[in-house]
């Protein structure tokens, strides 16, 4: 194991305590929480699988890193269901509609597409860069679905942030905590 590898392993372990410790707050916007849980659980199983796939070699890993990736298309719709579940007490918890997580349907048929190929023939067509366009389209489209929902997230922020000013005469503290989140995850 690398210094690297150390890092992502304390990372992951990390993230299953918080998921973990979020849940356990008394009386604390339980439904925003949930949120941040799964968001942190999909973090966490998201890079224990790059950590497994470089260090442990498994016949076959290749099509579940495959369907794995799909984690990527479910970032963006939680990040913004989160923040808005913590900005605006709704009476019903918030959800997005099935179409927000349609382009996991991409990676899937990209899946079902690796099913048709034994592991010996995956791995001769990702050693010899046949899969390197598939692999960027479904990266690409990943990152393009997180950027909307960070945009989406932004727009609603500044939305609630001029609701607040017209509300409150004191600013909350949960506006400097999603500009730092905001902008981290920008970064």
């Amino acid at each position: 194991f690398s210094f690297l590898d150390l890092v992502l392993i304390i990372g992951i372990s990390q993230g299953f305590f918080l998921a973990l410790a979020v849940q356990l707050l008394p009386n604390k916007n339980k439904i925003a929480n949930k949120t941040l849980s799964l968001i942190l659980i999909v973090a966490a199983l998201a890079l224990l699988g790059r950590v497994i796939g470089y260090r442990i070699r498994i016949n076959g890993l290749l099509k579940i890193g495959i369907l794995a990736d799909a984690t990527i298309y479910v970032f963006g719709p939680l990040l913004y269901c989160y923040i808005r579940r913590l900005t605006f007490n709704e009476a019903s918890k918030y959800k997005l509609s099935w179409f927000h997580y349609s382009p996991i349907i991409l990676n899937i048929v990209y899946f079902i597409w690796a099913l048709s190929y034994s592991n010996l023939e995956l791995k001769q067509m990702a050693n010899s860069g046949q899969l390197n366009i598939p692999f960027f389209i479904v990266e690409l489209g990943g990152l393009i679905s997180i950027a909307i929902y960070w945009y989406k997230s932004i727009r609603l922020f500044v939305r609630f942030i001029h609701i607040e000013k017209q509300e409150l005469s004191y600013n909350q503290s949960i506006v400097r905590y999603l500009l730092v989140l905001l902008i981290t995850l920008g970064l």
